[in-house]
């Protein structure tokens, strides 16, 4: 007769971590030790399920993992669109059957009995058997890469030709409502705005950028020392170089004239000096694309300076 193995009380920390046969020993479970007067362990299979086990089961070698060895192994099998991707074993509420949680092509994960899938009784996740494939189709400037894996609805990836990504819904894709990712739409009101004003965005227009200014909590309204024009000025600098002018009784005009760049982009510097016949741009802060757009207006018009903090100290001015 095979000699059993009993634990002692000092034994039973050295048993955290260690492993037998395919189950290792994560923690002590108290509260079953105390029902049953034996120490049970709470152990994790190699197949990923966690079970409890007693400690004693465990040295004589009588368990030998969460009873997945007895099952037939589906990990990563495909059955249909399905791929199994992890072992669940018994659900809770359910007597009967082990369940596998699977991946459809579509993306969705749902989790099956094995008789089921070995049966071919279930061969996909029942939603994507209904859902067209589009993949790789064109719909005006969108070509469709994949279906969209994060969404309950059917929504599709797409690339626009512009180089955005975006997702949409696949009906509104095929009946047309949605041709770009909103690219197109903004093209033609830059058109329009240009057919219109000459401008590209009606806020570079004078009249109405004066309109929006006065709407603005931060913007001040100066009037030109000898005109007496409302002058929009938005940012602080932009303010202290006007009144410096306005007190000097230095001749200028303000936001006047605006100048096209080759690639279609326009440009407005913020005044013209006529003691000096100077073009001026005040400016604090450049992001990218107003650097690129004095960059080629300086390199244009060597009539032009930058009134930056540096030059804005220089004058006195702050």
């Amino acid at each position: 007769m095979k000699k059993m193995i009993y634990l002692n009380k000092n034994e039973y920390n050295d048993m955290i971590g260690k492993k037998f046969n395919r189950l290792t020993v994560i923690s002590l479970n108290e509260e079953t030790s105390i029902i049953y007067n034996r120490k049970y362990f709470n152990c994790v299979c190699e197949c990923g399920k966690e079970t409890t086990v007693r400690g004693d089961s465990l040295l004589n070698n009588e368990i030998k993992s969460c009873g997945c060895t007895r099952i037939k192994n589906l990990l990563n099998k495909k059955f249909g669109t399905l791929t199994v991707i992890k072992f669940v074993g018994k659900l809770e509420g359910i007597k009967n059957g082990i369940y596998w949680e699977c991946e459809c092509k579509c993306g969705d994960k749902i989790i099956i009995r094995g008789t089921h899938l070995l049966s071919g009784n279930t061969k996909s996740c029942g939603r994507c058997c209904f859902i067209k494939d589009i993949t790789g189709k064109i719909y005006g400037k969108l070509k469709v890469i994949k279906i969209d894996k994060n969404d309950t609805k059917v929504r599709w990836i797409c690339a626009c030709e512009c180089g955005n990504i975006i997702s949409v819904r696949a009906d509104n894709l095929q009946n047309g409502h949605v041709k770009s990712c909103g690219c197109s739409s903004k093209e033609l009101s830059k058109q329009t705005c240009m057919e219109k004003y000459g401008v590209c965005y009606p806020s570079q227009d004078k009249n109405i950028a004066l309109k929006q200014a006065k709407s603005q909590n931060n913007s001040c309204i100066i009037k030109h020392w000898k005109t007496g024009e409302e002058l929009a000025c938005v940012a602080s600098y932009e303010k202290l170089v006007v009144e410096y002018l306005n007190a000097n009784k230095i001749n200028f005009r303000w936001q006047s004239k605006i100048f096209k760049m080759p690639d279609g982009r326009t440009y407005r510097p913020d005044l013209y000096l006529f003691s000096t016949k100077q073009w001026i741009e005040v400016k604090g802060y450049f992001r990218k694309d107003a650097k690129e757009k004095w960059d080629w207006f300086h390199k244009e018009h060597l009539n032009s300076e930058l009134w930056d903090k540096t030059k804005l100290k220089e004058m006195k001015i702050l």
